[in-house]
C-alpha cells in the first residue's frame, strides 16, 4: 500500500486527498502554529469528520491553530474563539457560545412551505412579540427565545392556507450570528 501511495503522482490524485496530503505535508515539520485556510474544502462527509477530529487533537497538544473557514459548523466545532469578519473588516471577536448570547436570541424555529403563503400564514408568522423573521425563498426562519415558539406555530398554522413541507426548532447557530451582525442571510 505504502509503495502504491508514494510513486503515484499527486495530480492524479482526487481534491479530497490533495487536500488530506497538502495537510499531513504541513504537519509534518510538527509545528506549533498551524494557519488553515478552508482546510474541508472538497472534502467528503467522512473526510471532513476525521479532519475535524485531527484538528481537535492538535488543540490537545497545546498547538495555536488558525482557520480560515466560510463554513460556520467547522467554526462551531473546532474554533476556542471566532473572528467575524464582513466587507474585510472584523465585526466582533469573541467565544462561540458568548457570540450567541451576544445576539439576544436562543432558539430559530424554521418552517418550510410548498409555495408563496397566504395572507393569513405570513400574519401568523410574522405575529410574535419579540421575534425576528428571516426569509429565503419559501423558507421562513424566526428568531427568539421561546423554547415553545414551534408548537405555538404549529397550532397556529394549522387553520392556514398553506401547506408545510418542513417545521422545526434548534438552538441558534452562528451563521445566525452572522446574519445579526452582517445583515446577510445565507442560503
Amino acid at each position: 500500500m505504502g509503495e502504491w501511495f508514494y510513486k503515484k503522482k499527486l495530480k492524479t490524485y482526487s481534491g479530497g486527498m490533495i487536500r488530506k496530503t497538502n495537510i499531513v505535508v504541513a504537519l509534518s515539520h510538527d509545528p506549533k502554529v498551524f494557519v488553515m485556510d478552508e482546510p474541508t474544502a472538497g472534502l467528503d462527509p467522512n473526510a471532513r469528520r476525521g479532519l475535524w477530529d485531527t484538528i481537535l487533537k492538535l488543540r490537545e497538544e497545546d498547538r495555536t491553530i488558525i482557520l480560515a473557514t466560510h463554513l460556520f459548523e467547522d467554526a462551531e466545532v473546532l474554533a476556542d474563539r471566532v473572528v467575524i469578519m464582513y466587507r474585510g473588516r472584523i465585526r466582533e471577536v469573541d467565544e462561540v457560545e458568548a457570540l450567541k448570547e451576544k445576539v439576544g436570541y436562543k432558539f430559530a424555529v424554521e418552517v418550510e412551505f410548498a409555495s408563496e403563503l397566504s395572507e393569513d400564514a405570513r400574519r401568523v408568522i410574522e405575529s410574535y412579540d419579540g421575534s425576528r423573521v428571516l426569509r429565503v425563498g419559501y423558507t421562513y426562519r424566526i428568531l427568539t427565545n421561546d423554547a415553545k415558539l414551534v408548537e405555538r406555530l404549529e397550532e397556529d398554522l394549522r387553520n392556514v392556507k398553506s401547506r408545510i413541507l418542513r417545521l422545526e426548532a434548534r438552538r441558534i447557530s452562528l451563521g445566525d450570528v452572522y446574519f445579526l451582525l452582517t445583515g446577510v442571510m445565507l442560503k
